[in-house]
C-alpha cells in the first residue's frame, strides 16, 4: 500500500502553517500580557502584531532548517540548535507569567511546577518505553 505524496505534502503544509500560527500567537500573547491590580489582562497594540509576525517567522525559519537534508556536521548542528531553541522557548513561555507572581507565593508554585514536571517526565518515559517495546516487537 503506497502513500500518496500529494496528501503527505498537504498534511506537512498544514502542520507547518499551523505551528507557525501557534508560535506567533504564543509570542503575541506573551507580549500583550500585563499585570494589573485585579489580575492579568491583555493590552493589544501594534507591538503585539509585530510580536505575532516575528514568532510566526521564527517558526517558519525553524521548519525550513528542520526539513533540510542535513548530511553535513553544520546541518546537524543547526538542526540540534533549532530543537534546543524550541525546547527553551517553550519553557520560557511557560514560566514567563511567573514574573507577575508575588515573591511570597513562589515556593508554593515551585512545588506544584516541580511535581508537574516529575509527572510529565514519568509519562514521557512510559511513552518512550512503550514505543521501544512496540518497535522491538515489530522486528
Amino acid at each position: 500500500m503506497g502513500v500518496d505524496k500529494s496528501n503527505e505534502s498537504g498534511l506537512l503544509r498544514v502542520i507547518i502553517w499551523g505551528t507557525a500560527l501557534a508560535g506567533g500567537a504564543m509570542v503575541a500573547s506573551l507580549q500583550a500580557l500585563q499585570a494589573g491590580p485585579n489580575g492579568f489582562y491583555f493590552e493589544i497594540s501594534w507591538a503585539t502584531a509585530l510580536a505575532f509576525a516575528a514568532g510566526a517567522a521564527a517558526v517558519l525559519a525553524g521548519w525550513r532548517i528542520l526539513l533540510q537534508d542535513a548530511p553535513t556536521p553544520r546541518g546537524r548542528l543547526l538542526r540540534a540548535g533549532v530543537k534546543w531553541v524550541l525546547l527553551l522557548s517553550a519553557a520560557a513561555a511557560f514560566l514567563y507569567p511567573l514574573r507577575f507572581v508575588p515573591r511570597a507565593k513562589l515556593p508554593e508554585i515551585a512545588t506544584g511546577l516541580g511535581l508537574a514536571a516529575l509527572v510529565l517526565s514519568i509519562v514521557g518515559w512510559l511513552l518512550w518505553t512503550i514505543r521501544r517495546f512496540l518497535e522491538k516487537d515489530e522486528e
